[in-house]
Protein backbone atom coordinates (compact mmCIF):
# COMPACT_ATOMS: atom_id res chain seq x y z
CA UNK A 1 0.00 0.00 0.00
CA UNK A 2 2.78 2.58 1.12
CA UNK A 3 5.10 1.74 -1.91
CA UNK A 4 6.26 -1.06 -4.15
CA UNK A 5 7.17 -4.09 -2.81
CA UNK A 6 8.55 -7.35 -4.21
CA UNK A 7 9.34 -10.66 -2.63
CA UNK A 8 7.31 -13.91 -3.14
CA UNK A 9 4.76 -13.07 -0.68
CA UNK A 10 3.79 -8.72 -0.86
CA UNK A 11 2.56 -7.81 2.74
CA UNK A 12 1.32 -4.93 4.00
CA UNK A 13 -1.79 -4.12 6.04
CA UNK A 14 -4.22 -2.68 8.62
CA UNK A 15 -6.76 -4.26 9.19
CA UNK A 16 -9.17 -2.41 11.97
CA UNK A 17 -12.74 -3.36 13.49
CA UNK A 18 -15.33 -0.57 14.58
CA UNK A 19 -18.96 -1.23 15.74
CA UNK A 20 -20.51 -1.89 12.41
CA UNK A 21 -17.97 -2.69 10.06
CA UNK A 22 -14.42 -4.39 9.60
CA UNK A 23 -11.90 -2.51 7.41
CA UNK A 24 -8.79 -3.44 5.44
CA UNK A 25 -6.27 -1.34 3.73
CA UNK A 26 -3.47 -3.06 1.82
CA UNK A 27 -0.64 -3.88 -0.22
CA UNK A 28 -1.19 -6.78 -2.67
CA UNK A 29 -0.49 -10.22 -1.58
CA UNK A 30 -1.20 -13.88 -1.77
CA UNK A 31 -2.99 -15.87 0.48
CA UNK A 32 -4.45 -19.25 1.48
CA UNK A 33 -1.89 -21.04 -1.08
CA UNK A 34 -2.84 -24.35 -1.50
CA UNK A 35 -0.32 -27.04 -3.72
CA UNK A 36 -2.65 -29.53 -4.98
CA UNK A 37 -0.13 -31.38 -6.64
CA UNK A 38 -0.33 -30.09 -10.36
CA UNK A 39 -1.94 -26.90 -9.65
CA UNK A 40 -1.44 -23.63 -6.87
CA UNK A 41 -4.84 -21.60 -5.83
CA UNK A 42 -4.41 -18.47 -3.85
CA UNK A 43 -6.21 -15.24 -3.04
CA UNK A 44 -4.94 -11.88 -3.89
CA UNK A 45 -6.42 -9.57 -1.19
CA UNK A 46 -6.39 -6.59 -3.90
CA UNK A 47 -5.99 -5.55 -7.38
CA UNK A 48 -1.89 -5.58 -8.61
CA UNK A 49 0.34 -3.87 -10.90
CA UNK A 50 2.40 -7.46 -11.49
CA UNK A 51 1.35 -11.06 -10.76
CA UNK A 52 3.80 -13.78 -11.93
CA UNK A 53 4.99 -16.75 -10.48
CA UNK A 54 8.52 -18.98 -10.84
CA UNK A 55 8.58 -22.73 -10.76
CA UNK A 56 11.91 -24.27 -9.89
CA UNK A 57 13.18 -21.61 -9.75
CA UNK A 58 13.34 -20.93 -13.16
CA UNK A 59 12.40 -17.81 -15.08
CA UNK A 60 8.95 -15.50 -13.77
CA UNK A 61 6.18 -15.75 -16.22
CA UNK A 62 3.22 -13.38 -15.80
CA UNK A 63 -0.38 -14.78 -14.41
CA UNK A 64 -2.42 -15.65 -16.79
CA UNK A 65 -5.76 -14.82 -14.96
CA UNK A 66 -5.29 -11.58 -14.92
CA UNK A 67 -4.64 -9.27 -12.02
CA UNK A 68 -7.93 -8.44 -9.91
CA UNK A 69 -8.41 -9.86 -6.58
CA UNK A 70 -9.30 -12.96 -5.57
CA UNK A 71 -9.00 -16.85 -6.60
CA UNK A 72 -6.00 -17.15 -9.07
CA UNK A 73 -4.68 -20.71 -9.88
CA UNK A 74 -1.82 -22.06 -12.36
CA UNK A 75 0.05 -25.44 -13.16
CA UNK A 76 2.97 -26.94 -11.62
CA UNK A 77 4.68 -30.39 -12.24
CA UNK A 78 4.01 -32.58 -10.02
CA UNK A 79 6.73 -31.88 -6.43
CA UNK A 80 7.91 -28.68 -8.02
CA UNK A 81 8.68 -25.95 -5.81
CA UNK A 82 7.28 -22.13 -6.61
CA UNK A 83 7.01 -18.65 -6.01
CA UNK A 84 5.19 -15.90 -5.74
CA UNK A 85 5.40 -11.93 -6.54
CA UNK A 86 2.49 -9.48 -6.27
CA UNK A 87 3.98 -5.86 -7.02
CA UNK A 88 1.68 -2.87 -7.09
CA UNK A 89 2.76 0.69 -7.13
CA UNK A 90 0.53 3.06 -5.01
CA UNK A 91 0.57 6.74 -4.38
CA UNK A 92 -1.12 6.32 -1.35
CA UNK A 93 -0.81 4.74 1.58
CA UNK A 94 -0.78 4.24 5.75
CA UNK A 95 3.19 4.99 5.72
CA UNK A 96 2.83 8.02 3.04
CA UNK A 97 1.77 11.42 4.59
CA UNK A 98 -0.28 13.34 2.59
CA UNK A 99 0.96 16.75 3.65
CA UNK A 100 -2.63 17.43 5.55
CA UNK A 101 -3.45 17.71 9.37
CA UNK A 102 -6.35 15.74 11.28
CA UNK A 103 -7.55 18.09 13.66
CA UNK A 104 -7.53 17.41 17.20
CA UNK A 105 -11.46 18.26 19.67
CA UNK A 106 -11.25 21.24 21.47
CA UNK A 107 -11.31 19.13 24.62
CA UNK A 108 -9.98 14.92 24.08
CA UNK A 109 -12.68 12.78 22.75
CA UNK A 110 -15.22 15.78 23.49
CA UNK A 111 -17.54 16.25 20.96
CA UNK A 112 -17.52 19.56 19.01
CA UNK A 113 -16.16 20.87 15.91
CA UNK A 114 -12.24 20.18 14.86
CA UNK A 115 -9.53 22.85 15.25
CA UNK A 116 -9.07 21.87 11.34
CA UNK A 117 -12.29 22.79 10.18
CA UNK A 118 -11.99 21.66 6.63
CA UNK A 119 -11.08 18.08 8.20
CA UNK A 120 -14.82 15.93 8.44
CA UNK A 121 -13.95 14.03 11.45
CA UNK A 122 -11.20 14.87 14.10
CA UNK A 123 -8.66 12.06 15.72
CA UNK A 124 -9.36 10.75 19.20
CA UNK A 125 -5.21 11.86 20.07
CA UNK A 126 -5.15 15.13 21.77
CA UNK A 127 -3.31 17.18 19.69
CA UNK A 128 -3.06 17.85 15.56
CA UNK A 129 -1.34 15.09 13.60
CA UNK A 130 0.03 14.72 10.15
CA UNK A 131 -2.53 12.52 8.08
CA UNK A 132 -2.04 9.30 6.86
CA UNK A 133 -2.83 8.02 3.17
CA UNK A 134 -5.94 6.60 3.18
CA UNK A 135 -6.53 3.28 0.59
CA UNK A 136 -9.52 0.96 1.29
CA UNK A 137 -9.96 -2.18 -0.18
CA UNK A 138 -12.97 -3.50 1.48
CA UNK A 139 -16.12 -3.35 0.26
CA UNK A 140 -17.97 -1.40 2.41
CA UNK A 141 -21.45 -2.22 0.84
CA UNK A 142 -20.73 -5.76 1.33
CA UNK A 143 -22.71 -6.78 4.15
CA UNK A 144 -19.94 -9.31 5.14
CA UNK A 145 -18.29 -6.36 6.83
CA UNK A 146 -20.58 -5.76 9.37
CA UNK A 147 -20.51 -6.75 12.47
CA UNK A 148 -23.34 -5.27 15.48
CA UNK A 149 -21.41 -6.80 18.38
CA UNK A 150 -17.24 -6.87 17.67
CA UNK A 151 -14.95 -7.27 20.10
CA UNK A 152 -11.99 -8.92 18.51
CA UNK A 153 -10.22 -9.62 15.48
CA UNK A 154 -6.95 -10.76 13.97
CA UNK A 155 -5.45 -11.46 10.66
CA UNK A 156 -3.10 -14.64 10.34
CA UNK A 157 -0.19 -13.38 9.44
CA UNK A 158 1.98 -16.65 9.01
CA UNK A 159 2.38 -17.64 5.12
CA UNK A 160 3.42 -21.32 6.05
CA UNK A 161 -0.14 -21.94 7.74
CA UNK A 162 -3.30 -23.13 5.83
CA UNK A 163 -5.42 -19.81 6.77
CA UNK A 164 -2.68 -17.35 6.27
CA UNK A 165 -4.38 -14.06 5.31
CA UNK A 166 -7.72 -15.13 6.82
CA UNK A 167 -9.24 -12.38 8.94
CA UNK A 168 -10.78 -13.39 12.45
CA UNK A 169 -13.66 -11.41 13.83
CA UNK A 170 -15.52 -12.24 17.25
CA UNK A 171 -18.76 -10.72 17.14
CA UNK A 172 -20.35 -11.11 20.92
CA UNK A 173 -24.09 -10.87 20.05
CA UNK A 174 -27.31 -11.81 17.92
CA UNK A 175 -28.35 -8.35 16.07
CA UNK A 176 -29.75 -6.79 12.95
CA UNK A 177 -27.53 -3.87 11.52
CA UNK A 178 -29.08 -1.10 8.65
CA UNK A 179 -25.37 -0.23 7.41
CA UNK A 180 -22.13 0.67 8.58
CA UNK A 181 -20.05 3.80 9.35
CA UNK A 182 -18.66 6.00 6.97
CA UNK A 183 -15.11 4.88 6.86
CA UNK A 184 -12.85 7.73 5.63
CA UNK A 185 -13.08 9.94 2.85
CA UNK A 186 -15.50 9.72 0.00
CA UNK A 187 -19.06 8.73 -0.71
CA UNK A 188 -21.30 6.77 2.40
CA UNK A 189 -21.79 3.32 1.79
CA UNK A 190 -25.24 1.46 0.92
CA UNK A 191 -26.80 0.48 3.51
CA UNK A 192 -27.29 -3.24 3.72
CA UNK A 193 -28.62 -4.85 6.16
CA UNK A 194 -27.45 -8.03 8.26
CA UNK A 195 -28.72 -10.12 10.88
CA UNK A 196 -25.82 -12.01 12.83
CA UNK A 197 -27.12 -15.17 14.65
CA UNK A 198 -25.79 -16.20 18.24
CA UNK A 199 -22.48 -14.93 19.22
CA UNK A 200 -18.88 -16.52 18.00
CA UNK A 201 -16.40 -16.44 15.79
CA UNK A 202 -16.51 -15.10 11.75
CA UNK A 203 -13.97 -15.62 8.98
CA UNK A 204 -13.17 -13.37 5.77
CA UNK A 205 -10.60 -14.48 3.53
CA UNK A 206 -8.01 -11.73 2.40
CA UNK A 207 -10.21 -10.52 -0.50
CA UNK A 208 -13.15 -10.18 1.98
CA UNK A 209 -15.32 -13.09 1.00
CA UNK A 210 -16.68 -15.75 3.61
CA UNK A 211 -14.08 -17.91 4.59
CA UNK A 212 -16.07 -20.96 5.53
CA UNK A 213 -19.66 -20.38 3.74
CA UNK A 214 -20.92 -19.70 7.39
CA UNK A 215 -22.49 -16.44 6.19
CA UNK A 216 -24.20 -14.46 9.17
CA UNK A 217 -23.90 -17.34 11.47
CA UNK A 218 -21.02 -16.92 14.14
CA UNK A 219 -19.30 -20.39 15.11
CA UNK A 220 -19.49 -20.49 19.18
CA UNK A 221 -16.52 -23.36 20.04
CA UNK A 222 -17.22 -26.74 21.66
CA UNK A 223 -15.21 -26.78 24.60
CA UNK A 224 -13.61 -29.68 25.78
CA UNK A 225 -16.12 -29.98 28.70
CA UNK A 226 -19.09 -30.19 26.01
CA UNK A 227 -20.13 -26.65 26.70
CA UNK A 228 -20.23 -23.78 24.60
CA UNK A 229 -16.86 -21.47 25.26
CA UNK A 230 -18.45 -18.51 25.24
CA UNK A 231 -21.77 -18.12 27.08
CA UNK A 232 -25.28 -16.42 26.78
CA UNK A 233 -27.27 -14.45 29.08
CA UNK A 234 -30.10 -17.08 30.70
CA UNK A 235 -27.85 -20.12 30.75
CA UNK A 236 -26.49 -20.66 34.21
CA UNK A 237 -23.57 -18.23 34.16
CA UNK A 238 -26.68 -15.66 34.40
CA UNK A 239 -26.34 -12.14 32.72
CA UNK A 240 -23.21 -9.57 32.11
CA UNK A 241 -21.63 -12.10 29.29
CA UNK A 242 -21.36 -9.65 26.27
CA UNK A 243 -17.55 -9.39 26.50
CA UNK A 244 -17.90 -13.06 26.17
CA UNK A 245 -15.24 -13.82 24.31
CA UNK A 246 -13.19 -10.67 23.41
CA UNK A 247 -10.13 -10.16 21.99
CA UNK A 248 -8.60 -13.00 19.15
CA UNK A 249 -5.21 -13.56 18.51
CA UNK A 250 -3.50 -16.00 15.91
CA UNK A 251 -0.34 -17.82 16.75
CA UNK A 252 2.58 -18.56 14.63
CA UNK A 253 0.52 -22.54 13.94
CA UNK A 254 -2.64 -20.69 13.25
CA UNK A 255 -4.38 -21.56 16.41
CA UNK A 256 -6.83 -19.27 17.41
CA UNK A 257 -6.64 -18.10 20.96
CA UNK A 258 -9.98 -16.29 22.50
CA UNK A 259 -9.70 -14.61 26.01
CA UNK A 260 -13.43 -14.52 27.69
CA UNK A 261 -13.02 -10.62 29.92
CA UNK A 262 -16.88 -11.53 31.05
CA UNK A 263 -17.08 -11.43 34.92
CA UNK A 264 -19.03 -14.78 34.44
CA UNK A 265 -16.61 -16.72 31.98
CA UNK A 266 -12.99 -15.37 32.46
CA UNK A 267 -10.92 -17.46 31.03
CA UNK A 268 -8.50 -18.18 27.59
CA UNK A 269 -9.64 -20.61 24.90
CA UNK A 270 -7.04 -22.49 22.64
CA UNK A 271 -9.42 -22.44 19.35
CA UNK A 272 -9.13 -24.48 16.20
CA UNK A 273 -9.40 -21.86 13.38
CA UNK A 274 -10.94 -24.29 10.36
CA UNK A 275 -14.61 -22.81 11.06
CA UNK A 276 -16.00 -25.11 8.42
CA UNK A 277 -19.46 -26.54 9.00
CA UNK A 278 -20.54 -23.95 11.33
CA UNK A 279 -18.27 -25.76 14.12
CA UNK A 280 -14.98 -25.74 15.87
CA UNK A 281 -13.92 -27.26 19.35
CA UNK A 282 -11.62 -25.17 21.94
CA UNK A 283 -9.79 -25.56 25.73
CA UNK A 284 -10.27 -24.13 27.62
CA UNK A 285 -6.42 -23.09 29.47
CA UNK A 286 -6.81 -22.59 32.87
CA UNK A 287 -9.00 -24.49 35.60
CA UNK A 288 -12.07 -22.34 36.39
CA UNK A 289 -14.04 -20.05 35.03
CA UNK A 290 -14.85 -16.26 35.92
CA UNK A 291 -12.33 -14.65 38.50
CA UNK A 292 -11.11 -13.54 40.41
CA UNK A 293 -9.17 -16.17 42.53
CA UNK A 294 -9.82 -15.69 46.58
CA UNK A 295 -13.15 -16.82 47.93
CA UNK A 296 -15.37 -14.23 49.94
CA UNK A 297 -17.18 -16.77 51.59
CA UNK A 298 -19.56 -19.54 51.09
CA UNK A 299 -18.53 -23.33 51.25
CA UNK A 300 -15.58 -23.91 48.45
CA UNK A 301 -16.13 -26.56 46.02
CA UNK A 302 -12.65 -28.12 46.53
CA UNK A 303 -10.27 -27.34 49.59
CA UNK A 304 -8.03 -24.43 49.58
CA UNK A 305 -4.50 -24.40 50.66
CA UNK A 306 -2.86 -23.52 53.57
CA UNK A 307 -1.53 -20.42 51.83
CA UNK A 308 -4.98 -19.59 50.12
CA UNK A 309 -7.18 -19.94 53.06
CA UNK A 310 -4.81 -17.84 55.11
CA UNK A 311 -5.53 -14.76 52.28
CA UNK A 312 -8.91 -14.68 53.66
CA UNK A 313 -11.56 -12.64 51.75
CA UNK A 314 -10.21 -10.24 48.86
CA UNK A 315 -12.09 -6.74 50.05
CA UNK A 316 -11.15 -5.34 46.39
CA UNK A 317 -13.49 -8.28 45.37
CA UNK A 318 -16.72 -6.73 44.31
CA UNK A 319 -20.25 -8.94 44.98
CA UNK A 320 -20.52 -11.20 42.00
CA UNK A 321 -17.59 -11.05 40.53
CA UNK A 322 -15.57 -13.90 42.82
CA UNK A 323 -15.72 -17.49 42.97
CA UNK A 324 -15.47 -19.93 45.95
CA UNK A 325 -12.87 -21.81 44.48
CA UNK A 326 -9.49 -20.64 43.94
CA UNK A 327 -8.41 -19.60 40.47
CA UNK A 328 -4.85 -18.46 39.07
CA UNK A 329 -7.26 -16.22 36.53
CA UNK A 330 -10.11 -13.48 36.15
CA UNK A 331 -11.12 -12.16 33.30
CA UNK A 332 -8.43 -11.99 30.69
CA UNK A 333 -8.79 -9.13 28.34
CA UNK A 334 -5.46 -10.15 26.07
CA UNK A 335 -3.07 -12.73 25.71
CA UNK A 336 0.10 -13.83 24.36
CA UNK A 337 1.54 -17.10 23.52
CA UNK A 338 5.39 -19.09 22.86
CA UNK A 339 5.32 -22.83 22.31
CA UNK A 340 2.02 -25.31 22.13
CA UNK A 341 0.57 -27.59 24.63
CA UNK A 342 1.39 -30.13 21.40
CA UNK A 343 5.10 -29.76 22.13
CA UNK A 344 5.31 -29.34 25.94
CA UNK A 345 6.08 -25.84 26.08
CA UNK A 346 3.18 -24.04 26.41
CA UNK A 347 3.72 -20.29 28.04
CA UNK A 348 0.90 -18.01 28.45
CA UNK A 349 0.80 -14.03 28.98
CA UNK A 350 -2.07 -12.97 29.87
CA UNK A 351 -3.84 -9.25 31.00
CA UNK A 352 -5.53 -9.77 33.56
CA UNK A 353 -9.06 -7.23 34.95
CA UNK A 354 -8.91 -8.87 38.27
CA UNK A 355 -5.79 -11.04 39.91
CA UNK A 356 -3.81 -8.73 42.31
CA UNK A 357 -0.33 -9.88 43.90
CA UNK A 358 -2.42 -10.30 46.88
CA UNK A 359 -3.85 -13.50 45.36
CA UNK A 360 -0.71 -14.97 45.14
CA UNK A 361 0.74 -14.42 48.91
CA UNK A 362 1.83 -10.63 48.37
CA UNK A 363 0.47 -7.41 50.03
CA UNK A 364 -1.12 -5.23 46.99
CA UNK A 365 -4.66 -5.45 46.11
CA UNK A 366 -3.89 -2.43 43.58
CA UNK A 367 -1.81 -4.00 40.99
CA UNK A 368 -4.69 -5.25 38.94
CA UNK A 369 -4.31 -5.09 34.98
CA UNK A 370 -0.62 -6.55 35.41
CA UNK A 371 0.91 -8.94 32.66
CA UNK A 372 0.92 -12.04 34.02
CA UNK A 373 3.20 -15.16 32.80
CA UNK A 374 2.16 -19.12 32.91
CA UNK A 375 4.57 -21.76 32.33
CA UNK A 376 1.93 -24.27 31.31
CA UNK A 377 3.82 -27.24 29.47
CA UNK A 378 2.00 -30.08 28.00
CA UNK A 379 -0.59 -28.70 30.70
CA UNK A 380 -3.68 -30.17 31.86
CA UNK A 381 -6.38 -30.78 29.12
CA UNK A 382 -9.51 -28.48 29.94
CA UNK A 383 -7.64 -26.31 32.77
CA UNK A 384 -4.50 -25.27 34.06
CA UNK A 385 -3.68 -24.84 37.73
CA UNK A 386 -0.04 -23.87 37.31
CA UNK A 387 0.52 -20.81 39.74
CA UNK A 388 1.29 -17.64 37.12
CA UNK A 389 4.54 -15.14 38.04
CA UNK A 390 3.80 -11.44 37.46
CA UNK A 391 6.40 -10.07 34.48
CA UNK A 392 4.70 -6.44 34.34
CA UNK A 393 2.94 -4.71 37.34
CA UNK A 394 -0.32 -3.42 37.15
CA UNK A 395 -0.98 0.66 38.93
CA UNK A 396 1.34 3.05 40.32
CA UNK A 397 3.77 3.83 39.56
CA UNK A 398 4.89 2.04 36.23
CA UNK A 399 1.51 0.27 35.21
CA UNK A 400 -1.79 0.66 34.26
CA UNK A 401 -4.51 1.61 36.29
CA UNK A 402 -4.91 -1.26 38.88
CA UNK A 403 -7.04 0.01 41.69
CA UNK A 404 -10.26 0.28 39.58
CA UNK A 405 -12.41 -2.73 41.34
CA UNK A 406 -15.35 -2.39 39.24
CA UNK A 407 -13.43 -3.07 36.37
CA UNK A 408 -14.11 -1.90 32.73
CA UNK A 409 -11.21 -0.03 31.33
CA UNK A 410 -10.69 -1.07 28.14
CA UNK A 411 -7.21 -2.18 27.82
CA UNK A 412 -5.03 -4.58 25.50
CA UNK A 413 -1.33 -6.03 25.64
CA UNK A 414 0.75 -7.34 22.50
CA UNK A 415 5.00 -7.96 22.20
CA UNK A 416 7.03 -7.37 19.82
CA UNK A 417 9.32 -9.71 17.96
CA UNK A 418 12.02 -8.85 20.62
CA UNK A 419 10.38 -9.94 23.43
CA UNK A 420 8.81 -6.40 24.42
CA UNK A 421 5.49 -6.18 26.34
CA UNK A 422 3.35 -3.20 24.60
CA UNK A 423 0.37 -2.24 27.02
CA UNK A 424 -2.66 0.46 25.82
CA UNK A 425 -5.41 1.52 28.09
CA UNK A 426 -8.15 4.17 27.16
CA UNK A 427 -8.22 7.44 29.01
CA UNK A 428 -10.34 10.46 27.90
CA UNK A 429 -8.68 13.41 28.98
CA UNK A 430 -5.26 12.18 28.79
CA UNK A 431 -3.95 12.18 32.78
CA UNK A 432 -2.84 8.71 32.39
CA UNK A 433 -1.17 6.92 30.04
CA UNK A 434 -2.42 5.61 26.92
CA UNK A 435 0.91 3.48 25.62
CA UNK A 436 3.25 1.47 28.17
CA UNK A 437 6.51 -0.20 27.02
CA UNK A 438 7.69 -2.36 28.67
CA UNK A 439 11.31 -5.16 28.45
CA UNK A 440 11.08 -8.98 28.62
CA UNK A 441 11.63 -8.42 31.95
CA UNK A 442 8.96 -5.85 33.20
CA UNK A 443 11.24 -2.70 33.31
CA UNK A 444 9.35 0.33 32.19
CA UNK A 445 10.86 1.40 28.88
CA UNK A 446 8.43 4.27 28.11
CA UNK A 447 5.64 6.00 29.17
CA UNK A 448 3.43 7.88 26.42
CA UNK A 449 2.13 10.36 28.89
CA UNK A 450 6.33 11.30 29.76
CA UNK A 451 6.71 11.12 26.26
CA UNK A 452 4.28 13.60 25.36
CA UNK A 453 5.02 16.25 28.00
CA UNK A 454 9.02 16.00 26.71
CA UNK A 455 7.62 16.30 22.93
CA UNK A 456 5.70 19.11 23.87
CA UNK A 457 7.74 20.97 26.23
CA UNK A 458 4.96 21.26 28.82
CA UNK A 459 4.92 19.21 32.14
CA UNK A 460 1.31 19.68 31.92
CA UNK A 461 0.13 18.27 28.75
CA UNK A 462 -2.33 15.85 28.17
CA UNK A 463 -0.86 12.53 26.88
CA UNK A 464 -1.15 12.80 23.26
CA UNK A 465 -2.44 8.98 23.04
CA UNK A 466 -6.20 9.74 24.39
CA UNK A 467 -8.67 7.21 23.53
CA UNK A 468 -6.56 4.13 22.93
CA UNK A 469 -9.01 1.25 21.73
CA UNK A 470 -6.65 -1.39 20.88
CA UNK A 471 -2.53 -1.75 19.85
CA UNK A 472 -0.70 -4.47 18.02
CA UNK A 473 2.97 -4.10 16.70
CA UNK A 474 3.77 -5.40 12.92
CA UNK A 475 5.83 -8.25 12.41
CA UNK A 476 8.94 -6.93 11.49
CA UNK A 477 8.73 -4.56 15.09
CA UNK A 478 8.95 -1.58 12.95
CA UNK A 479 5.71 0.45 13.40
CA UNK A 480 3.25 0.05 16.26
CA UNK A 481 -0.66 1.10 15.44
CA UNK A 482 -3.64 2.14 17.71
CA UNK A 483 -7.10 1.88 17.01
CA UNK A 484 -8.55 4.83 18.71
CA UNK A 485 -12.32 5.00 20.02
CA UNK A 486 -13.22 7.30 17.59
CA UNK A 487 -12.30 5.26 14.89
CA UNK A 488 -8.89 6.48 13.92
CA UNK A 489 -5.89 4.70 13.48
CA UNK A 490 -2.39 6.13 14.94
CA UNK A 491 0.47 4.85 12.78
CA UNK A 492 3.45 5.64 15.02
CA UNK A 493 7.27 4.00 14.10
CA UNK A 494 9.34 2.38 16.34
CA UNK A 495 13.33 3.04 17.31
CA UNK A 496 14.67 -0.09 18.84
CA UNK A 497 11.61 -0.67 20.05
CA UNK A 498 10.35 2.51 21.07
CA UNK A 499 7.33 4.60 19.73
CA UNK A 500 9.05 7.60 17.93
CA UNK A 501 5.87 9.61 18.51
CA UNK A 502 7.33 12.72 16.87
CA UNK A 503 6.38 11.16 13.51
CA UNK A 504 3.36 9.29 14.15
CA UNK A 505 0.42 10.01 11.88
CA UNK A 506 -3.35 9.54 12.02
CA UNK A 507 -5.21 7.45 9.29
CA UNK A 508 -8.65 8.93 9.52
CA UNK A 509 -11.46 7.00 10.00
CA UNK A 510 -14.12 8.59 9.27
CA UNK A 511 -17.14 9.40 11.58
CA UNK A 512 -16.35 9.47 15.06
CA UNK A 513 -19.08 6.62 16.29
CA UNK A 514 -16.59 6.12 19.62
CA UNK A 515 -16.88 1.95 18.66
CA UNK A 516 -13.48 1.71 17.87
CA UNK A 517 -12.43 -2.44 19.19
CA UNK A 518 -9.32 -3.90 17.80
CA UNK A 519 -6.87 -3.53 15.28
CA UNK A 520 -4.73 -5.77 13.55
CA UNK A 521 -0.93 -5.00 11.73
CA UNK A 522 0.84 -6.36 9.29
CA UNK A 523 4.18 -5.50 6.90
CA UNK A 524 6.74 -6.69 4.24
CA UNK A 525 6.84 -10.43 4.85
CA UNK A 526 8.65 -13.13 3.09
CA UNK A 527 7.53 -16.84 1.91
CA UNK A 528 7.97 -19.91 0.22
CA UNK A 529 6.57 -23.13 -0.28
Amino acid sequence: MNDAFKSFLALGATINLVMGSALVHATPYASNVTNGGTSVSFILNEPTDVLKYSINGGAFVNSTDGLGKGLHTFAIPSGATFSIVADKTAATGFLIPTGGIVGAFPAPNANGACSVAANNSCTGLSIDSPEAGFNLITDDSSALSRYNSPRGLDVNKYPNTANFGSIYINNTAAGTLTGGNVIGPGATPANVPRTTTGKGLYALRADGTDAFGNVDAGVNPTNIDTFPAFVTAGNSFGTGTTNSGYRIRVGDDGTIWATDYSDANGQLFQVQPNLSGGATTSVNIFAGFGGPATPTGGTPAAPLTADQTALGPDPGCPAGKCTTTFQNHGSVSSSWTTGSLANGNLVVYTLDEDLNSKHFGGANFNDRQSVWQYNIGSGAAGGSTVTPTQVVLGGAPNGLIGDFPAGGIIADMTRGPDGKFYLSQNRAAGAQPGILVFDAAGALLFNSQTASRTLLANPAAADIFTGVGGIDISPDGKYLATIEINNDMAIIPLVNGIPDIANRMVLDGGTNGGNGRDISLMLPATCIM
